[in-house]
């Protein structure tokens, strides 16, 4: 039989001996140099062939896009040369991707096929500018230039790809090891009824079952098992069937036993984890009841799995017993536990009392204390645009403007996000809606905000002055006003 040794070819071997050196430099720090140079070559290659990969399916995602394109521009049902926005849309239709659905980082600086096909049509709108004939001809001409180049660019890429592929390939590297083959015996523990002999005349192979029934080693296998996959999976949510176990009632011992000999898997510190974080949501709900008891059975799964291979057995020996004192310190474990829980729900949810802000609102109000706001209808009057803007609004801000009263704006405000207030609050400006205008004082109000308590001011000459102010003459008191 012969033999092929060709695979050993890949290997990158560091032989001392087949090492020849300048006699002043020293052969190890060479051999480092060598290996450095030789890991950092690797890497350089691993990262070139992450960027070709990356580029290939964006290009390829692009070239559907603008074939996409094409077409539609080809069929002439819909207009791809109308606007950008529009081509975009068109070339995305059908499409869920938005980037490439490789793994990738802040430095590869990967934008959007969006954004891709926008500088696109910006470019082509650019070189067709001036040019005589059809706009969408011209346009979808364009498109199949730029398809043709970036297919070009494309088969490169491929080819570049293979060849770096191909030269990695050529030696062994840690990612392309993998285990052949890998199996695992557990041995289920039996039942009682499988346990039990077939001659019922042999006291000493009744005796025999009931030991082997009793053994920790199959149990401890399990065990084993469970904690090897614990490992493997950092989920902490607990399984369905330790949820289940979770709803047998506090001091039901024999049927908790009787589950936990069926579901030994779930005798394990995930499981138990799971169920503490059940426990702190029911909390969280308001369900204390279901709280406690879920930290009753959680704390069940812990001591079990705490006491080793034989755990089950002896842990539910002792607290079955009312009188042994395991019994009440696994209780007193278990009150402890439950206060724990439900002082942080209370700390908790007093935190997201205090931290809670209010939310952010647009409202309207005079900034000058002797200006106000006013609410005017639009009509014809005002002209076609401004009427348009009017019957833009929602029902709401229309019934609120009809209403001629700030508040009643200012409630539809209230329920808008900030950016749809300001974008309402823009439009309102533009219909001419609001209006700022000086405010007319009677000689009460003129009073009160100067603080005036006299009454040397005769009521009328004040209204006069107040309706100079407001058709442009300037009213100034004096000191004998004020006075």
């Amino acid at each position: 039989m012969v033999v092929d040794y060709s695979k050993w070819d890949k290997l990158e071997l560091s032989d001392d001996s087949d090492v020849e050196v300048h006699p002043n430099v020293d052969k190890k720090s060479f051999i480092r140099w060598k290996q450095r140079d030789i890991h950092v070559k690797r890497e350089q290659l691993k990262e070139n062939i992450r960027q070709l990969e990356i580029s290939t399916e964006m290009n390829a995602d692009l070239l559907d896009r603008i074939d996409q394109l094409i077409k539609i521009g080809e069929k002439g049902e819909e207009k791809v040369s109308d606007s950008i926005q529009q081509a975009v849309q068109l070339a995305n239709r059908g499409f869920t991707k938005t980037k490439p659905t490789m793994e990738l980082r802040e430095s590869d600086n990967v934008h959007e096929y969006s954004d891709m096909i926008e500088n696109l049509m910006e470019q082509i709108q650019d070189e067709i500018k001036g040019q005589e004939g059809d706009k969408e001809a011209l346009t979808v001409g364009k498109l199949k230039y730029h398809r043709n180049k970036l297919d070009g660019i494309l088969k490169d890429q491929h080819k570049q790809l293979e060849e770096l592929r191909e030269e990695r390939s050529r030696h062994i590297v840690s990612e392309d090891l993998r285990t052949g083959f890998d199996s695992t015996i557990v041995n289920k523990q039996k039942s009682a009824t499988e346990a039990a002999p077939a001659s019922k005349g042999k006291e000493k192979q009744k005796e025999t079952s009931i030991e082997v029934l009793n053994s920790g080693a199959p149990q401890g296998e399990i065990q084993g098992q469970s904690k090897n996959e614990e490992e493997e999976n950092d989920d902490v949510n607990a399984s369905d069937a330790a949820k289940e176990f979770a709803k047998i009632p506090v001091g039901e011992y024999h049927k908790a036993y009787s589950y936990l000999q069926s579901h030994p898997k779930i005798i394990n510190e995930k499981e138990k984890d799971g169920l503490m974080m059940e426990a702190f949501q029911m909390q969280l709900d308001g369900d204390t009841k279901s709280m406690e008891r879920t930290v009753h059975n959680a704390l069940l799964l812990q001591y079990c799995y705490t006491l080793g291979p034989d755990g089950l057995t002896r842990f539910f020996s002792k607290v079955t017993n009312k009188d042994h004192p395991a019994h009440n310190a696994f209780l007193q474990d278990v009150e402890f536990t439950a206060n724990h829980i439900k002082e942080r729900c209370r700390v908790l949810a007093q935190e997201r009392a205090d931290e809670a802000e209010p939310v952010e609102q647009i409202q309207l109000h005079s900034v000058d204390p002797n200006t106000e706001i006013v609410v005017n209808v639009p009509d014809e009057s005002q002209g076609e645009e401004a009427l348009k803007v009017f019957n833009s609004f929602s029902p709401a801000m229309k019934k609120a403007i009809e209403s001629k009263k700030l508040d009643e704006i200012n409630k539809v405000l209230g329920n808008m996000t900030v950016e749809d207030a300001e974008e309402a609050v823009k439009k309102l400006d533009e219909c001419g809606a609001l209006m700022v205008e000086e405010k007319i004082y009677d000689a009460t109000e003129w009073q009160k905000e100067h603080g005036k308590v006299g009454e040397e001011i005769d009521a009328r000459e004040v209204i006069e002055q107040a309706q100079g102010h407001v058709q442009g003459s300037t009213y100034t008191p004096t000191v004998d006003d004020v006075d």
